[in-house]
């Protein structure tokens, strides 16, 4: 079906705002009741996962295993976070793979449509013509929530792993403050902050690969999470000797 998009979507000025700035927030993307099955669904997934980058590398670890852990062993899990933290290498997030979980088909469900939306014509459709890229032949998708104490550090999105082609990050959050953190920030090359955008519902954010940015880090006394279904268009693969 074709009914996910807000059909008043001036898509002319976005692809113009984009090819200005490489990246542009999209407000009111989606129809009203489709966000809301989104959101919806959003909060009945229970099989996040801690994504996170210590000393030892990146880790994907069971939120309900942690609980477990006895108080050095957190101190422990703590002090690796901070030190990868210090040296511009650090994330840490609840993530949930739709890709790894879903190779058979998705679910019958809001975010399982969602899912399947994203390489469909009518998305698929408006991304390509706003960012100009016509060679966007797959996706990979995750649902992440940043709560207290959750960031992500300033990095570029690998060009080299996945066909990456270009990030997305579909805003489900309804309410947020700006004083608890969680901006979407860019950054020039020198590492001076440029743009930022707060959490939001019902947005979408697309950004070229190259683009340095980060998840500024969630105040311990945020109200609320920061949820979003994010990822990369990927190019097709290349051919024989390519």
């Amino acid at each position: 079906m074709t009914d996910w998009l807000n059909p008043t979507l001036d898509r002319a000025a976005c692809a113009e705002a984009f090819r200005s700035n490489r990246h542009i927030r999209i407000g009111n993307i989606l129809n009203t009741d489709k966000a809301a099955g989104v959101l919806r669904s959003l909060g009945e997934v229970g099989e996040w996962s801690l994504l996170c980058g210590t000393e030892a590398g990146t880790a994907v670890i069971d939120t309900r295993e942690m609980k477990g852990w006895p108080r050095e062993k957190q101190a422990e899990f703590q002090a690796s976070l901070a030190a990868s933290g210090r040296k511009g290498q650090g994330f840490a997030f609840l993530g949930y793979r739709m890709d790894d979980r879903w190779a058979a088909g998705a679910p019958d469900t809001p975010l399982g449509h969602f899912y399947d939306a994203l390489m469909g014509p009518e998305i698929r459709g408006l991304v390509s013509e706003i960012s100009g890229y016509a060679d966007l032949n797959g996706v990979s998708v995750q649902a992440t929530r940043f709560g207290p104490s959750h960031y992500l550090t300033r990095h570029r999105d690998d060009p080299t792993q996945e066909r990456r082609r270009l990030a997305f990050a579909w805003g489900f959050t309804p309410q947020w403050h700006p004083d608890w953190g969680g901006l979407l920030q860019f950054y020039n090359d020198a590492g001076a902050p440029t743009l930022s955008f707060a959490p939001g519902f019902n947005t979408l954010d697309i950004h070229d690969i190259d683009q340095v940015q980060a998840v500024t880090f969630v105040a311990p006394f945020a109200g609320h999470v920061r949820q979003a279904v994010s990822g990369w268009y990927l190019s097709a693969p290349a051919g024989p000797g390519g």
